[in-house]
């Protein structure tokens, strides 16, 4: 994953991507301290190895070594950062991600604590959301990120602070008309 020739390293993530689909190479892979790496290559590198990276963040934070590996080197935030993108190919997998990290009461208040409510809250009422082709896809995905995320009191708190239940209405609303 080190590598800086592309097509080395697009091979790579997508022979890992293969190697997880089974548990006990998810386990070896979660285990390996690929946490760094696969951040990093979400925030420096172009739109296409982003989107194996965050395709291939899903299935790995379900391995807790791999998610304590992901909240030490401030995943939560780098994940945040990436998710607003025009590219909704990025997007759906990076809110996987978050919907995972936000499934660990640890990692949750991670996301709580670097503004990820605001962040997923100002995504789901932009224009984006409402006039996008995928959007019912998209905006079903922030919601699953906030319906994590809203089990712990403090985080539902923040959304409602945050003027969620508000945003949220304006979304349903919006389908029914």
């Amino acid at each position: 994953l080190s590598t800086r020739e592309a097509l080395v390293l697009q091979c790579v993530l997508v022979a890992i991507q293969q190697f997880v689909q089974l548990g006990p190479h998810l386990t070896a892979i979660g285990q390996l301290g690929c946490a760094e790496i696969l951040l990093r290559i979400l925030i420096d590198y172009e739109a296409s190895f982003r989107v194996l990276a965050a395709e291939l963040l899903v299935p790995l934070l379900s391995e807790r070594t791999f998610l304590k590996d992901v909240v030490l080197h401030d995943g939560a935030g780098a994940l945040l950062s990436a998710v607003n993108t025009e590219d909704s190919a990025l997007q759906l997998p990076l809110l996987r991600a978050l919907e995972r990290m936000a499934a660990h009461p640890e990692s949750a208040a991670e996301i709580r604590q670097v503004g990820g409510i605001n962040v997923l809250l100002a995504l789901l009422g932009s224009s984006r959301v409402s006039h996008a082709a995928a959007s019912a896809t998209l905006a079903s995905a922030i919601c699953a990120v906030l319906t994590e995320l809203a089990l712990d009191d403090e985080a539902a708190l923040q959304i409602r602070k945050a003027n969620g239940v508000y945003v949220l209405a304006r979304l349903l609303m919006q389908d029914t008309t």
